[in-house]
């Protein structure tokens, strides 16, 4: 007789790529059943006996009556203070197979409190791995990730601005906004996108431009965004194309994020020439639709590999940021333990 291992979660794609993964496992103790409605889960254990229920931490304070012989939660935070009783809850915005792992520890505890680490075993091991290899290897073509949302109040600019220092820590990192309106938090001005165009039409280095002008606040070299409201609707595709032909040229940078600041033909030329296009977002019916429409949007307007390149992001809420933006905190907090986690141990949703 089969052990039934129920995962309930809001995200079905992340429900359905981890049953996936988990059932093509050898050995795997437990089968995997998806359930993304709470209703259908309780009328599935009326008839079933399920031996470990995985459930979102939202989702099981909302619904009385849900039962199994274990329940464990899937956390958005990757440090829970877990008082003694409390059911064990696992870091869902990790690797599979680490995910896999602290399953099968609670799975085989003797009691339900047995998992009580939520950072992936083995994270300071692996990050010095990385650097290791790096700076062994050869200088690594570059990457270039775009923040990107059709939602406003997301949060995007900190959170572009976050993962460029977090990149900073390991390879040369520059940051570009094309938000009229987002300067760098608590620094001085200085240089901005609307000067590096101008810069490049005119054909001066852009790059002595951006090594003596850029904002250096921890790591990353960051520019501001327009100089005024106008340039960023004069700002062409094709400017777009240049800008990036030329901050990618020779490799002089490893990493490159851009805060698109919206959804226009920038933004979009801009996510063209990206390798990942992150759209941050929160969890509700309302982001679920306006995202699917607009990738619909994409597709039926010939941007289907835009579309392609989307990865949603459910930016976590971090209080130390709420009074405005440290850089001795940006990484400190959930927002950088997220980051830690999505960019270190490959989830992609």
């Amino acid at each position: 007789m089969d052990r039934i291992m129920a995962i309930l979660a809001s995200e079905a794609e992340y429900a359905r790529q981890l049953a996936a993964f988990l059932s093509g496992m050898p050995r795997f103790l437990l089968k995997p059943v998806v359930f993304t409605d709470a209703e259908a889960y309780l009328k599935y254990q009326k008839e079933n006996r399920i031996d470990l229920l995985l459930c979102d931490e939202e989702i099981r304070m909302a619904t009385p009556g849900l039962e199994a012989d274990r329940i464990c939660l899937l956390s958005e935070y990757s440090h829970v203070r877990e008082e003694e009783g409390d059911e064990p809850s696992i870091f869902k915005y990790q690797s599979s197979e680490k995910v896999a792992e602290q399953i099968l520890d609670n799975y085989a505890a003797a009691s339900q409190c047995a998992v009580k680490t939520k950072t992936p075993a083995f994270a300071e091991e692996a990050m010095q791995f990385r650097e290791c290899a790096s700076a062994q290897g050869k200088v690594a073509e570059t990457s270039v990730l775009c923040v990107c949302s059709p939602l406003g109040d997301r949060k995007s600019s900190t959170y572009a601005l976050a993962l460029a220092e977090h990149h900073a820590r390991r390879r040369r990192t520059l940051f570009i906004s094309f938000d009229p309106f987002f300067s760098i938090p608590g620094r001085p001005a200085g240089g901005n996108v609307s000067e590096l165009i101008y810069r490049l039409q005119t054909g001066e280095d852009i790059g002595a431009y951006i090594e003596e002008k850029a904002v250096r606040p921890a790591g990353a070299e960051c520019l501001s965004g327009m100089n005024v409201w106008l340039d960023r609707e004069d700002l062409t595709d094709l400017q777009v194309g240049s800008l990036l032909d030329a901050v990618t040229d020779k490799n002089m940078y490893g990493q490159i994020v851009i805060d698109t600041g919206g959804i226009d033909r920038a933004s979009l030329a801009a996510a063209e020439r990206a390798d990942k296009v992150y759209v941050p977002r929160k969890k509700g019916k309302k982001d679920d639709e306006v995202i699917r429409a607009w990738k619909s949007q994409l597709v039926f307007s010939g941007h289907s590999e835009i579309a392609g390149k989307l990865r949603e992001r459910m930016i976590p809420l971090d209080r130390g940021l709420e009074d405005g933006v440290s850089f001795e905190r940006l990484l400190q907090g959930p927002l950088g333990g997220y980051i830690r986690e999505t960019e270190e141990f490959g989830y992609n949703r």
